[in-house]
């Protein structure tokens, strides 16, 4: 399947979502928090009084970097190549909340898709697998 193909599939996707669930921040951060419990923490030690503002601020992070993975893939390894390093060895918050919040994010949405949209799905499954090597490439970058 084409990326451009791909790329059409996770924006209805993501329009289905918005229309089932709405705010996204919500369900998302839970399942973050409940897999990585610290997370929720660190949201509110660097949240400066004001921590649904930052996760607010990551899910527009991560919904960008969705609607960005098929056509400018390299924008987000950029993107993460310069964050996830910097967070984790500046501000404490490990790499691997990082690839959590992608699982989390595309778990909730892809929840949403129709059990015979095997298309739409295997469209999840490839940014799912990109994205994850990506955090993961960046985050080697901390072992370097």
């Amino acid at each position: 399947m084409a990326d451009a193909e791909k790329l059409r599939l996770i924006e209805q996707s993501l329009l289905r979502a918005a229309e089932q669930i709405e705010d996204l921040t919500a369900p998302v951060m839970a399942r973050l928090d409940a897999r990585f419990p610290a997370a929720a923490g660190a949201f509110d030690h660097h949240g400066l009084g004001k921590p649904d503002k930052l996760r607010a601020e990551m899910m527009d992070n991560l919904i960008y970097c969705m609607m960005t993975w098929f056509e400018r893939p390299d924008e987000v390894r950029i993107l993460l190549f310069g964050s996830v390093p910097h967070h984790h060895e500046t501000l404490h918050v490990h790499a691997d909340w990082y690839a959590g919040l992608l699982e989390a994010g595309i778990d909730v949405i892809a929840e949403t898709v129709p059990p015979d949209a095997s298309d739409e799905r295997a469209a999840w499954d490839a940014m799912r697998e990109g994205m994850r090597l990506a955090v993961a490439e960046a985050r080697f970058g901390l072992v370097g």
